[in-house]
């Protein structure tokens, strides 16, 4: 699959985004998934930028009363033959040649029913499930921008299609969405990206469905602009993790509840606070030169507010990216084994 240069990558998704929807719509139409009971555990395989989408489908279905199991494939490594960490695996790979959850999906042979979630179904993921949904075959960046939104917009249609859920009324509004806030959170995210890109260390907090933000932003300004991060749920935060900011850090909070709660002591202590939110109450410390709170659109179901919150994180990472001098195309190191040979 070729490769898009970020910024053009980042700003084809509204188009790239409405011919995946249509893509894992005809796939799912085509597809005989096995059937889902809500008393299984849906495990999921994934690493990386996949494994980070996970954390969104996890939150949506422990609001419906369904397990997930979302540890990373490579725990697995060296399970018993035959072991499954769920009693229905789905399979996250957007290249469809990551190592790990192949390898965790082949050693659970066929004890469950796998699914694969893919851009490539023709790549060695194919080999290890029953049925492999195709996200449609696009290009994308090295640092994942398309793939990891389509990924999120076929999380509610495979939920759709195995009983655990309805196709959320704004799926086929997501596009222009995106291509509004591409445009309408540029401000926002170029004010933002001037801490970043001269902090040591940023940190991204959240909870829920947004802590799939918190972790996909986390790993793109370390493969991005090449900037210390670290990712926290929100409570956990508050219990340490905090104590180590200083004025030379960055605080990213995504949420709307206690994450609008908490920034007078950052701002106290002379640390920086970034509140993503769609959130309209009051938040005490907004105008401060030290806070900036960025809203998001209200009223959109889960998975259309993550892909509302990871384009904005995408627009940081662009321009940090660009005051840093850092080019956003291939990776300092490699050979380090995350893809399987084509």
């Amino acid at each position: 699959m070729s490769s898009l240069p970020f910024l053009e990558a980042m700003r084809s998704q509204p188009e790239q985004l409405e011919a995946s929807i249509a893509a894992v719509r005809d796939a799912l139409a085509g597809a005989e998934l096995p059937a889902f009971e809500r008393s299984m555990t849906l495990g999921v395989l994934a690493m990386g930028a996949s494994r980070n989408s996970s954390y969104a489908l996890a939150s949506v279905l422990a609001a419906a009363g369904v397990r997930t199991a979302t540890p990373p494939a490579s725990e697995l490594a060296h399970a018993a033959e035959g072991f499954s960490v769920g009693d229905y695996l789905l399979v996250v790979t957007e290249s469809g040649r990551s190592p790990e959850p192949i390898a965790a999906a082949r050693r659970a042979g066929h004890t469950v029913p796998r699914i694969g979630l893919t851009n490539c179904p023709q790549a060695q993921i194919g080999s290890v499930v029953d049925t492999a949904i195709g996200l449609g075959g696009f290009a994308d960046s090295d640092v994942y921008t398309v793939g990891y939104t389509a990924t999120l917009l076929a999380y509610p249609q495979l939920l759709a299609a195995l009983g655990l859920g309805v196709l959320p009324d704004d799926l086929g509004q997501a596009p222009a969405l995106v291509r509004s806030a591409l445009s309408d959170l540029q401000p926002d995210a170029a004010a933002v990206a001037s801490w970043v890109a001269e902090a040591t260390s940023v940190d991204v907090v959240g909870q829920g469905v947004s802590f799939a933000a918190v972790a996909e932003l986390g790993l793109m300004l370390r493969e991005g602009p090449h900037v210390p991060s670290g990712v926290y749920e929100t409570y956990e935060y508050l219990h340490g993790p905090n104590e180590a900011v200083s004025a030379d850090s960055v605080v990213i909070l995504f949420g709307d509840e206690r994450e609008t709660e908490i920034l007078r002591p950052f701002l106290d202590a002379g640390t920086r606070v970034v509140l993503v939110t769609a959130s309209t109450a009051t938040i005490d410390g907004e105008g401060h030169d030290l806070a900036q709170v960025v809203r998001l659109p209200q009223g959109h179901s889960p998975f259309v507010r993550a892909v509302l919150e990871i384009v904005f994180a995408q627009l940081v990472i662009a321009e940090s990216a660009r005051l840093r001098g850092v080019v956003l195309e291939g990776f300092r190191f490699e050979g380090l084994g995350t893809k399987l040979d084509a």
